[in-house]
């Protein structure tokens, strides 16, 4: 483990882009490559910087770390305190006495241990999933689709409906794990106890079964019973707010730039469970 202390400057570029102003800084590069840089005011570690394997770049006074899909971390070095490395040796992990899980399963069905008068709303489990791609399909899809585009500028009221088949269209979590308890036999196949499985949330919700021209776009959609938030107890605790973000950042979008295109191909995010763009170029 290294620990650098220096007063430095931030930039990411990738998915989004994200400055740090030049300060005195914690910058803590592990075996993997990745690199935290942290603050007594917090830290910055957004998932796509630490994605490991990462590849560290050093020049003077200047650091250049790169993720497997290409994001960039770079970091710009005025001044070097301290520079150590310490061998931490072999971690022998972390031991937990149950996981989160049971412990919301035991509080859903002991509520009284927490008091009186407290109240079972919903059991949630919340997915890996976020409103940025879901901002950057949904733009993508009205660019590549202007009747649609034109359609939900005629009639704002559509933005819920519109939100939802985005969510179905371009789904922004693709993939998802499960793990059987019991023993289940699925389209003729048996799969024992404790088989792990990958759900195909993306091809789930083009299922010609469920839906009506499922390749097609279609704003005013309903019903719309896509999974792209999952379902029963693995439903993302986050979705309202997810789709509340959505519709206020596309519909004030639309209503600024209702004629915006794309200037080139989108770059696609280049990974398999998540679905989103690292950079849409438009005209405005």
């Amino acid at each position: 483990m290294r620990l650098v202390i220096a007063r430095c400057s931030v930039d990411y570029v990738g998915r989004l882009t994200a400055h740090l102003p030049e300060a005195l800084r914690l910058l803590i590069v592990k075996a993997d490559g990745s690199v935290l840089v942290h603050s007594d005011g917090g830290s910055y570690k957004p998932l796509n910087w630490m994605s490991p394997p990462c590849r560290l770049t050093e020049e003077p006074g200047r650091w250049s770390v790169t993720n497997k899909t290409g994001e960039t971390l770079a970091i710009t070095l005025t001044e070097v305190l301290s520079d150590t490395s310490v061998d931490l040796g072999v971690d022998p992990g972390l031991v937990k006495d149950g996981v989160e899980a049971h412990l919301q399963e035991l509080l859903a069905v002991q509520l009284d241990r927490l008091g009186e008068g407290w109240r079972l709303v919903r059991r949630e489990y919340p997915t890996p999933i976020g409103p940025v791609d879901l901002i950057g399909n949904g733009l993508v899809a009205l660019a590549e689709h202007r009747d649609q585009r034109d359609r939900l500028l005629a009639d704002p009221g559509l933005i819920n409906t519109a939100i939802e088949e985005f969510l179905r269209y371009e789904s922004p979590n693709q993939l998802g794990n499960r793990i059987t308890n019991v023993p289940v036999k699925l389209d003729g196949v048996a799969l024992p106890a404790g088989t792990q499985i990958t759900v195909c949330i993306g091809a789930a919700n083009r299922d010609a079964e469920q839906f009506l021209e499922p390749d097609t776009l279609d704003v005013g959609r309903s019903p719309n019973r896509h999974l792209a938030f999952a379902s029963g107890i693995h439903q993302c605790a986050g979705m309202g707010v997810g789709r509340l973000e959505a519709a206020t950042a596309i519909g004030r979008f639309l209503g600024r730039f209702p004629s915006y295109s794309l200037a080139t191909a989108p770059t696609r995010g280049g990974r398999a469970r998540f679905r989103g763009f690292l950079r849409v170029p438009c005209k405005l």
